[in-house]
C-alpha cells in the first residue's frame, strides 16, 4: 500500500518480504515523524527498497 499524503513513500516490511522485493539495509535507521511532530514508537526506518513501477506507457523508480 502506497501512503500518497505522505512527504515520502513508504512500504511495509513484512509485504516486502512476503514479495521478495529488495531490501537494502539503511546505514543509519531513521525515526519516523508523524503530522504532529511525535515520532512513531513502533519501530525505525532501517531498510529501503527501490522498485519500477508502470501505469499504462508511464514508468518510473520509487525507492521506499
Amino acid at each position: 500500500m502506497v501512503d500518497s499524503r505522505a512527504s515520502s513513500q513508504f512500504i511495509d516490511l513484512d509485504f516486502a518480504l512476503n514479495l521478495n522485493f529488495p531490501l537494502t539495509p539503511k546505514e543509519k535507521p531513521e525515526d519516523l515523524v508523524l503530522a504532529d511532530g511525535a515520532r512513531f514508537i513502533v519501530g525505525q526506518i532501517t531498510h529501503t527498497c527501490t522498485l519500477k513501477l508502470a501505469m499504462d506507457q508511464h514508468m518510473e523508480e520509487l525507492t521506499f
